[in-house]
């Protein structure tokens, strides 16, 4: 098989399984929150936010070395990433049992400390994840992995109507968390080739540290924009609120975490090929641009008019004051969708400054939204700080690309014109209430502003009209002869 038909094949069934492996994680949380109340989400936030933190600080990117070092393949080196990865998860585990009782405290739920010692053997069981699972990425095998990631995704979305409905609070994260790492544990070993083996060799772990360490900065500032505002609430308001909050993100980001995590793995090697022709990447960084912009609108519009309808009938009416803040909490993914435009065209270049760069500037939506909670404002300025701050890190990014590899702003700056005024209109409509309740009414009121946003779009989006040329004509040549 060529080279490229891999990369192709290797990228649809890594698209597929993300998109896969998101429903039913989203349907996991919906059983979960229809059962229990704001409250015990709000508890399981905390979880979900010490768990990531601790991880993030120990971030050095062993298994992208593993997929990256020519010699990646022997079983010296293999056996001491291994150890490193082993070893890193129960530091992590103990770290969780030994300060269970603080963590608890600081977030506000003392009654929890159990089920954040309790979460250590989810720590435990993931440091013997065998890394077959990763080595085989590097001959773009890409089936085990999605094998012993999918089938525990799948069993524990299974089990979770049963589980929660046994235990009935908030612990019910946890146990389902434990089923799902054991088992993809367990997977990993019995999809392996290779036994499981410790080992140690120095030059190895010099390398590991020399090649992770400037990870770190950006992972951390990555843990910052995806949970700050979450830490934010855990400490200034109820676990109520946190709950409700975390309920609105996680159906606002499920599908700009399903369109980035596809473009991403398909587009760096197609902007990466481009590079010693000026012209196509310049176009094709337009382009990308242009559908971010149009695939952001149709997201940031849906849950501004669609979102307290769609909170109130999937969660339940229990959730539906989520429905306040789910629009906005859209509206900022739907810019980061955009930021990943001129991010991914740096990467392409060998810049990973930009990123970073952008992650910095972000941090300003988080000093917006401690302003916020000192003020005890309501919970939607919260999410509109996030709006700010992803403002503040989309603008950085572009200027980074122009002053560093002359990038054209206005490649991105028109199709971020379109994205900004059109949310701005949806979100004037749901500001106003002119929003209707009627599920009905909604999905026409939507389709008549994605009409017209789309027009505008297209107006001052040469290459995506050009694209939908390309793909209209064959079509409709089809369609001429068969009505013949």
């Amino acid at each position: 098989m060529s080279l490229r038909r891999r990369i192709f094949g290797g990228g649809a069934l890594l698209g597929a399984h993300h998109v896969v492996h998101e429903v039913l994680r989203f349907a996991r949380n919906v059983i979960v929150a229809r059962i229990l109340a704001p409250e015990d989400f709000g508890v399981a936030a905390t979880f979900w936010i010490t768990t990531g933190f601790l991880a993030t600080i120990s971030e050095l990117g062993f298994q992208q070395l593993l997929i990256q070092a020519p010699d990646g393949d022997s079983e010296r080196f293999g056996a001491t990433i291994q150890t490193m990865m082993t070893a890193r998860s129960l530091l992590i585990a103990i770290v969780i049992f030994a300060l269970a009782s603080p963590v608890a405290t600081m977030f506000r739920v003392p009654e929890a400390t159990w089920a954040f010692r309790l979460l250590a053997i989810v720590s435990v069981l993931s440091g013997f994840h065998h890394r077959d699972m990763t080595r085989f990425k590097r001959a773009l095998r890409f089936g085990p992995a999605i094998v012993s990631d999918l089938v525990p995704t799948v069993v524990t979305t299974a089990l979770a109507w049963p589980i929660v409905a046994y235990v009935r609070d908030y612990s019910a994260f946890v146990w389902l968390a434990i089923i799902q790492t054991g088992l993809s544990t367990l997977l990993s070993h019995m999809l392996a080739e290779r036994p499981f083996r410790l080992g140690w060799e120095w030059t190895v772990v010099r390398r590991a540290f020399g090649f992770g360490w400037p990870l770190l900065l950006n992972s951390l500032l990555m843990f910052a924009v995806m949970q700050g505002d979450r830490i934010v609430l855990a400490r200034a308001y109820t676990k109520a609120e946190l709950g409700l909050y975390s309920v609105a993100i996680g159906l606002a980001m499920m599908p700009c975490g399903m369109v980035m995590g596809i473009t991403s793995q398909l587009l760096l090697p197609v902007f990466s090929g481009f590079q010693e022709s000026r012209e196509r990447f310049e176009s094709l960084y337009r382009l990308y641009a242009q559908c971010a912009a149009a695939a952001g609108l149709m997201l940031g519009a849906l849950f501004f008019i669609l979102g307290p309808a769609l909170i109130a009938l999937v969660y339940g009416a229990k959730y539906a004051l989520a429905g306040t803040v789910v629009g906005w909490l859209a509206a900022a993914q739907s810019i980061r969708l955009l930021r990943a435009a001129p991010t991914t065209a740096a990467m392409a270049l060998g810049d990973t400054r930009n990123s970073l760069m952008a992650n910095v500037f972000r941090q300003s939506g988080l000093l917006l939204a401690l302003v916020a909670a000192l003020a005890k404002a309501p919970l939607v300025w919260i999410a509109i700080a996030g709006v700010v701050g992803e403002l503040v890190a989309l603008s950085a990014s572009v200027m980074c690309v122009r002053w560093r590899h002359g990038l054209p702003i206005r490649a991105a700056a028109s199709p971020a014109a379109v994205l900004f005024g059109g949310l701005a209109f949806c979100a004037g409509i749901a500001r106003s209430g002119l929003a209707p309740s009627s599920l009905l009414t909604a999905s026409r009121i939507l389709i008549v502003l994605l009409g017209a946003s789309s027009a505008v779009l297209l107006s001052v989006s040469p290459e995506l009209r050009r694209q939908l040329r390309i793909f209209a004509l064959p079509l409709a040549r089809r369609l001429s002869l068969t009505s013949l």
